[in-house]
């Protein structure tokens, strides 16, 4: 099949790029369709870099007008739907809610919903799992190596983005909080190194994102031996209070 995916997020070095789950998820399920042999195609803003086994274009190529079998997208917008010519046009959504509920009926039979995790999708009524709600699930990984590299690693590894953002008092934020304390609790247990995957942005070393992170946690953080921050965002210098060991 010849699928469109459109990419959000700031899509400007392929599959390396700096995007957030939606764009994760367009990319892990690009490249899967792609090793399955289909001709996969990326649009994005920019739309610069490489994705392995796929074509990668701006939003404004005339590729994007070009006649496609699917088109998906996981920001969802009709306006933007309505001007791909392809057959299945795909509303990709983490949750089954009245939008999602509502897409066949305002945009027709070519209109279908892909729902990105199980426990989600079993929410679903069972009528618009027959007919046009669909699971399609966020790839995670593409190899998992028991006997290799991953058991050989000894660390601990925490990979979260955006969760101090919020105001405190928000459930996300809530949540990475109680994460961080537990990784830190099992590091110092089992004396295992705790490696901080995007701590650029999770400890506000972007410019312009406020960090509202708790006190406690961050004395915490500060200086521990054990921390590793594994992550830098190119082009910028690494955080101070986070000391990388090993």
């Amino acid at each position: 099949m010849k699928i469109l995916l459109h990419c959000p997020g700031q899509f400007d070095q392929g599959d390396d790029s700096p995007v957030r789950g939606e764009g994760r998820w367009t990319l892990g399920l690009g490249k899967m369709l792609s090793r399955q042999g289909h001709d996969v195609t990326f649009a994005g803003s920019p739309g610069r870099g490489q994705v392995p086994g796929c074509r990668v274009i701006s939003l404004n190529d005339p590729i994007v007008y070009e006649e496609y079998d699917v088109f998906a997208d996981s920001t969802y917008l009709p306006s933007r739907a309505n001007e791909i010519d392809a057959k299945v046009k795909i509303a990709m959504y983490w949750s089954w809610d009245d939008i999602a509920a509502s897409i066949r009926e305002k945009y027709g039979k070519d209109h279908f919903v892909g729902i990105a995790t199980y426990s989600r999708y079993a929410s679903v009524p069972e009528d618009a799992k027959k007919t046009f709600a669909k699971l399609l699930p966020f790839p995670v990984f593409e190899d998992f190596l028991w006997d290799k590299s991953n058991a050989a690693t000894h660390g601990l590894y925490i990979n979260v983005k955006y969760g101090f953002e919020d105001t405190w008092t928000l459930k996300r934020s809530i949540v990475t909080h109680a994460l961080f304390h537990t990784g830190l609790d099992l590091a110092e247990e089992f004396d295992m190194p705790l490696e901080v995957l995007h701590s650029e942005h999770v400890f506000g070393g972007i410019p312009g994102i406020k960090c509202h992170m708790k006190p406690d946690l961050e004395q915490r953080l500060k200086n521990h031996p054990l921390v590793k921050k594994t992550y830098e965002c190119l082009g910028r210098m690494p955080l101070t209070f986070l000391v990388a060991q090993g």
